[in-house]
């Protein structure tokens, strides 16, 4: 906690200076943006944390327990009445989902890990699957095919990967980029 955890705490909440964390996890462009902005990141902490003695460590150690809350187990349900449990044709492995959307019977799946959007049946069988960039997170259906929105990159982040396509329903034609670069986005309107 006092090394890894309280620095991070620090840093987050403007008490500690930048560099009590290290620079290595934030993007160049991200890093510009805070530190021209003074809402957003102060580049000198409001303590001195090696002349006052870390008071902000002291504070949260002296408020911790003593020893880790251990967490009890409630047991976990494996039936629920409201539901039949249906499970998909396909195995994602390991599955990381990023969209589940109902569209009439069938189902949408975007899976950050396989970087695809599946269109599913009632029975769960693949109807169709399209390549897109790591994470669809929203689909608008629309006539002629299916705006598709993935963030980009599944692990947080801020790069311009993210984009708005456009899948169309003929397979005949290609799928083409609407919008590019965009930082994580995760909602398309109509």
């Amino acid at each position: 906690m006092e090394n890894y955890i309280l620095p991070r705490m620090g840093y987050m909440m403007g008490v500690l200076p930048l560099d009590s964390i290290g620079f290595s996890f934030m993007e160049e462009e991200a890093l510009a943006e805070a530190f021209s902005n003074p809402m957003l990141f102060r580049a000198k902490g409001n303590l001195e944390p090696k002349k006052n003695g870390k008071p902000f460590a002291r504070f949260y150690l002296s408020q911790a327990p003593s020893t880790p809350i251990v967490a009890t187990k409630n047991p976990i349900e494996k039936t629920l009445r409201q539901f039949n449990v249906k499970v998909p044709n396909i195995a994602l492995s390991p599955p990381s989902s990023t969209l589940v959307k109902f569209s009439g019977n069938n189902i949408i799946l975007g899976d950050a890990n396989t970087k695809r959007v599946y269109f599913l049946n009632q029975n769960m069988d693949v109807l169709a699957a399209a390549n897109t960039r790591e994470g669809a997170v929203w689909v608008n259906e629309v006539p002629g095919g299916t705006v598709v929105t993935s963030m980009g990159s599944f692990s947080p982040t801020d790069k311009g990967s993210g984009l708005v396509m456009f899948l169309p329903s003929q397979q005949n034609q290609a799928p083409k980029v609407l919008i590019d670069s965009l930082k994580r986005p995760v909602h398309t309107a109509n």
